[in-house]
């Protein structure tokens, strides 16, 4: 997006925003990106390092700078993943890859797979970095889904990576 404004009859001042990709799917052999709004920003071929690939959304006719076309299924864990890219990137997080399985999300960092549901996403998210600190090089599942203000259980399964269908 871009401001034009003119300041006077021989000046203008242009002002670029520089929008933020947030994740990417495959979709007819290629890789397509979109921001925090779901605006599809880039179809191509190449893989960019440090954004996560998005598994179990279905997607119809993509367009360039038009909103990620997502199935009604999948709505509600689209628009869940949307509302979190801000809280990944306020908690330094960047996960490899994001599972939307029914409304619920799945993030994967390397040998470990986090629960996260599909509720009370913010504030499960703040959870994720020191716990993943902890467990260092074990792999396994934890178990985030259920977390909240009333119960503060979570659980780890060790060794144990969910199958989603992907």
């Amino acid at each position: 997006a871009f401001e034009v404004k003119v300041d006077s009859p021989s000046s203008l001042t242009i002002r670029v925003y520089e929008k933020n990709i947030v994740g990417y799917v495959h979709y007819l052999g290629k890789n397509v990106y979109f921001d925090k709004d779901g605006i599809v920003l880039a179809k191509t071929k190449e893989l960019w390092d440090g954004i996560p690939c998005i598994e179990g959304l279905e997607v119809k006719k993509v367009q360039l700078y038009k909103a990620l076309p997502v199935s009604k299924a999948n709505k509600k864990a689209f628009g869940n993943l949307l509302d979190m890219t801000m809280t990944l990137k306020k908690c330094d997080l960047a996960p490899d890859k994001i599972v939307c399985s029914g409304s619920d999300l799945y993030l994967f960092f390397g040998n470990k797979c986090v629960n996260v549901g599909h509720t009370n996403l913010e504030e499960r998210i703040m959870q994720i970095s020191p716990i993943l600190e902890k467990l260092g090089d074990q792999g396994g599942t934890l178990y985030l889904e259920n977390f909240n203000t009333d119960n503060n259980t979570i659980t780890f399964e060790k060794d144990v990576i969910p199958y989603l269908g992907t």
